[in-house]
């Protein structure tokens, strides 16, 4: 991935952590501190511009994103008396105008702060930032507070922020500040729940194995029962990413003073099945589609292509419903640089703007079916015995008219219905002695 979300994180900041602050105490959740420089080095090693971080520890925002406009952020432990424990972090002036812009013009609810040239951050973003650093982990800095929102809004701010990454030409890590429950144990900071221990072994258990749906469906009551901070910096992290298709790893989880403290590195995914190591046309159309219903945007192409679909051709996308058309768009031609990107993008365009059909909705994917027809250089010939509509397609032309029509087609059986099909698809006669005819042969691709 050139650019956009390339990784995102999830961050604890218990001050405790920190030598200067903790002492003896921080001994105990020293996994927490490795976990963190190892995150460093993870995070570094993606070649970030700039971090997006979410502190529920920041300013508030009451059904919007408050986000912070500045030059520079620092903060320190001061008031945990480690005033030494520090951090000046430059501010990204250019993601966070972006990002402001991008939410006046498609409504989002997000508010700008502007506290002048510099902001004081607050533990919730000097301790993760402060642990990254230490570790030589330094990138500018887009700085925003705690979102008192619903989920749904929550994962529209997230889609914002990978919009706004991509239409800025940036790379960018989202990391979402904050603890599990608070209530793992009696005598903990909130006291004690059951719900407590419950919600954070489902938060690590599906951040392990990339399950986001399982995080954002959590119930209402187990979220607010857990008496935890990171739940809605996480949710919109996750939508940053993409949500459903990420691959997860959680570096290190710890609660000894009855708190979850989990550190987890997040990546997207390459979007599209594996067969033996390659990517299956079909579930490459199919995931395409979803990507664009659900994120309002073009994937991106994954990067480990087989040969096959790095090279340049057209490819038709054809979708049905119980056996009827759905949509169907291709190219005859290849137009962009590798077969991959022409099947993403036919694929949203057979899905929602073929004129024939209303496009179609999310709730409607699960009963369609997807396949894939890679097409072959075409070459004109000169008898109509070159022709096989079980093995061969057909383009008709004259001038700028042309008809096409794929081959091994219902109810075309003969090369006199095939030449007619495709002849009126383009307002043509088969007899028109200036007709040129063109074959072709396809790889098709379907889903069982």
């Amino acid at each position: 991935m050139n650019h956009g979300v390339v990784a995102a994180a999830l961050v604890p900041h218990p001050p405790i952590v920190i030598p200067a602050v903790g002492g003896a105490e921080a001994e105990r959740v020293s996994e927490t501190r490795r976990a963190m420089h190892d995150l460093a080095s993870e995070l570094g090693s993606v070649n970030p511009d700039c971090v997006v971080l979410i502190d529920p520890h920041g300013p508030v925002g009451y059904d919007e994103v408050p986000l912070v406009r500045g030059r520079s952020a620092r903060g320190d432990l001061g008031q945990f008396r480690a005033p030494s424990a520090a951090v000046d972090w430059a501010m990204d002036v250019q993601m966070t105008e972006k990002l402001a812009d991008m939410a006046a013009e498609t409504d989002q609810a997000v508010r700008v702060h502007d506290p002048g040239e510099e902001h004081f951050l607050s533990h919730g973003a000097v301790v993760p930032l402060y642990l990254l650093q230490e570790a030589g982990f330094t990138s500018s800095l887009v700085y925003a507070g705690n979102p008192l929102m619903q989920r749904d809004n929550l994962r529209s701010c997230g889609r914002l922020v990978a919009r706004a990454a991509e239409e800025a030409d940036k790379r960018v890590v989202v990391i979402a500040s904050g603890d599990l429950s608070h209530r793992l144990f009696r005598g903990a900071p909130s006291g004690y729940h059951p719900d407590g221990e419950k919600f954070d072994r489902v938060i690590v258990e599906s951040l392990s194995s990339g399950d986001a749906g399982a995080v954002r469906n959590l119930p209402k009551t187990l979220v607010e029962n857990a008496g935890q901070c990171g739940y809605n910096p996480l949710l919109i992290a996750l939508a940053a990413l993409g949500d459903d298709v990420l691959s997860g790893s959680v570096l290190s989880y710890e609660g000894p003073f009855g708190v979850g403290y989990a550190v987890a590195h997040l990546q997207p995914e390459v979007q599209g099945e594996h067969k033996n190591g390659q990517v299956d046309p079909v579930q490459l159309a199919r995931r395409s589609v979803e990507h664009y219903l659900s994120h309002g945007r073009i994937m991106t192409t994954p990067t480990d292509l087989s040969p096959d679909l790095k090279r340049e051709a057209g490819a038709f996308v054809t979708i049905k419903e119980d056996d009827q058309l759905r949509g169907c768009i291709g190219t005859v031609l290849p137009t962009r640089s590798s077969l991959a990107e022409e099947i993403i993008h036919n694929a949203v365009k057979a899905a929602t703007r073929d004129p024939r059909f209303l496009p179609v909705s999310c709730g409607e994917l699960s009963e369609l079916r997807f396949s894939v027809d890679v097409l072959g250089a075409p070459e004109e010939v000169t008898s109509l015995e070159d022709l096989d509509p079980a093995q061969y397609g057909v383009i008709v032309s004259r001038g700028t008219r042309r008809g096409l029509l794929l081959p091994n087609l219902e109810g075309i059986h003969t090369v006199r219905r095939q030449l007619e099909t495709a002849c009126h698809k383009a307002n043509l006669s088969p007899d028109d002695p200036g007709l040129v005819i063109e074959r072709f042969k396809v790889t098709r691709y379907t889903e069982s």
